[in-house]
């Protein structure tokens, strides 16, 4: 796949780029929502049973998922950012 995003790139077809990091962007923004939904239902009691987690545990395991969810959606706005960076010479071509 890197090969061939390479490849297209180098041929001036920057659709396949621009595809792959919008469909990036959506994962990663899907991943961290679900990530602090899961933060939140450990935090709270009301997802899956963890009655049998002890105490300290629960909050490591709501403190990582939040964690990875700020991460999830740090890493996001950095795709975002690239995706938006690499359509944009696409673009002012277009207006022209």
């Amino acid at each position: 796949m890197a090969e061939h995003l390479s490849d297209a790139v180098r041929h001036g077809r920057h659709a396949d780029g621009d595809r792959l990091l919008h469909g990036v962007n959506l994962l990663l923004g899907h991943l961290a929502q679900t990530s602090g939904r899961l933060a939140y239902q450990v935090d709270t009691g009301t997802g899956a049973d963890l009655s049998t987690l002890p105490a300290g545990d629960r909050a490591e395991l709501t403190t990582a998922l939040a964690t990875a969810s700020r991460r999830l959606e740090e890493s996001a706005g950095l795709v975002k950012q690239a995706y938006l960076t690499t359509s944009l010479p696409t673009r002012r071509a277009v207006r022209r």
